[in-house]
């Protein structure tokens, strides 16, 4: 099986938010696996308007009505931009609730109705087509579009988006807290809750962006265990839980109880566990952690992960931006290597961020129509283009990066041509530290060389002896990357 990428929840022009749907699909293709665009559709109990929230209710309402006049239209785009073992997309659109929580709706049929019901049961019930609801941004409080854990229902729901941009649902301390206006994380209301109450279902993560840009860096993302890049069988493993969400880079994760795989749900009535766990990350991992039950039973500390030299494999990233012009940065930059090979790239894409509808912005179809593109790529040179904006602010990155798989030793050379900067480097000089360099003085846009990583911090695996407790054991593992990126890796329930 391969493990494939994608983003099943975000937003574009299409109803509240920005930018086209075609550009929306278009930069989805160029670094994802699978997309689904989510239209905004209904809002069932949606709060009585007045002086207070008349903004609120006039946006939704118009978005809905919006959707309601162009859905053939919108599948019909949607359906195009399907290519089987290519790029694959899905049907979706969202319901709001502040009784049941926000689901978004997905199919793998252009069959799927925009039926209005009461509640995600109704929803479900009256499609003709394979369909699931996805509960998400659940950790808001209850009764405020946070998920209604009392009336999840596991059949129509097996999987559970617990990081997006609003933050991490999963805990009530999980790596991002929820700062967007419509509130504070409840940790009734968390992933954590959940399976504490005997609810089964898997992990995924999404963006949630809303401006035209899927997979947006940092924002997150699903990971599928799927027997090839179809639309069918990315479909089965969602239906079968065979995911995991992810935060940023694409960290490679296997993880599985007496041979049952992530997603998993079996009878197994031995008191002994094996765990075996494997991670690829995209930089050093900073911890791993094993659960059962929601309590750590083994963690692998990245302090303590050796340095080891004479390896073969490094990963070097890439990282572009900064500056300070609100206008777009164009970058141009080779990679060339000697005495090495370049075995993989991975690029690391930002949209520009926007979360939700403002007074004060207009109507922007090309808002996220960034060009970024590989342009040439072989196992010596490297030839990568994209556009980067400043950062919002000094703690919100807007930066976008490359990361390279480098085989070869210590002595392997790089040379960078960064727009008109070259920088040349051999592996042995990136472990010592990284590059940095401005390219045209004070509050100029920036770029800057990471710190190679070897291989011996950045792929982990093991296996972890353990007992039964009791006859509804569940283990997952949770990963955590020296840069604050994380991967959250869907239990196997076990009874």
């Amino acid at each position: 099986m391969g493990v494939f990428f994608g983003d099943l929840h975000n937003h574009c022009g299409i109803t509240y938010g920005y930018g086209s749907l075609e550009n929306a699909l278009r930069a989805a293709s160029k670094h994802l696996d699978f997309c689904s665009v989510t239209p905004h559709a209904m809002w069932p109990d949606i709060p009585a308007k007045d002086q207070d929230n008349e903004y609120l209710i006039t946006y939704h309402t118009d978005a809905f009505n919006k959707i309601k006049k162009n859905w053939e239209y919108v599948k019909s785009v949607v359906e195009g931009f399907s290519h089987d073992r290519e790029f694959v997309t899905f049907h979706s659109f969202e319901m709001h609730s502040s009784e049941y929580g926000d689901h978004h709706f997905v199919s793998p049929s252009d069959a799927l109705k925009l039926f209005y019901g009461k509640n995600p049961e109704e929803v479900i019930a009256n499609q003709e087509c394979p369909t699931i609801a996805i509960p998400h941004h659940i950790a808001y409080c209850p009764g405020y579009r946070g998920i209604n854990w009392e009336k999840f229902i596991q059949a129509q729901s097996p999987v559970v988006e617990v990081y997006s941009k609003h933050g991490c649902g999963l805990s009530d301390t999980g790596c991002q807290p929820y700062y967007h206006t419509m509130g504070p994380k409840d940790s009734r209301n968390t992933a954590y809750a959940g399976l504490k109450q005997g609810k089964k279902f898997s992990f995924v993560g999404s963006s949630d962006h809303h401006a035209g840009f899927p997979g947006s860096y940092g924002d997150g993302r699903l990971a599928v265990l799927a027997d090839e890049k179809t639309r069918q069988s990315i479909w089965k493993a969602l239906r079968e839980g065979r995911t995991y969400a992810v935060t940023g880079d694409k960290i490679l994760c296997d993880f599985a109880v007496n041979g049952a795989s992530f997603g998993s749900q079996v009878f197994q009535d031995s008191n002994t566990r094996i765990v075996d766990y494997k991670v690829v990350a995209g930089d050093a991992i900073e911890r791993i952690v094993l659960y059962r039950n929601l309590e750590p039973i083994r963690v692998v500390e990245g302090l303590f992960l050796p340095l080891i030299t004479g390896l073969t494999h490094y990963k070097v990233r890439l990282e572009l931006g900064w500056g300070d012009s609100n206008d777009p940065y164009q970058w141009e930059c080779r990679i060339q290597s000697a005495k090495g090979t370049i075995e993989s790239i991975e690029p690391c894409i930002r949209g520009k961020s926007i979360l939700a509808p403002s007074k004060d912005r207009g109507s922007d179809d090309s808002i996220n129509d960034l060009h970024f593109s590989i342009e040439q790529m072989d196992e010596h040179d490297v030839l990568f283009a994209c556009e980067t904006y400043k950062n919002p602010s000094p703690t919100q990155a807007q930066t976008s990066s490359i990361i390279l798989e480098i085989e070869g030793t210590e002595e392997t050379a790089l040379e960078f041509s960064i727009n008109h900067r070259k920088e040349h480097l051999r592996i042995a000089d990136l472990l010592k530290g990284s590059r940095a360099g401005q390219m045209l003085g004070y509050a100029s846009q920036s770029y800057r060389i990471h710190e190679a990583i070897p291989e011996s911090r950045y792929f982990v695996e093991g296996s972890w002896r353990d007992q039964k407790v009791s006859d509804y054991d569940f283990y997952h593992m949770e990963v955590l990357e020296r840069n604050g990126n994380a991967a959250f890796v869907s239990p196997v329930f076990l009874g």
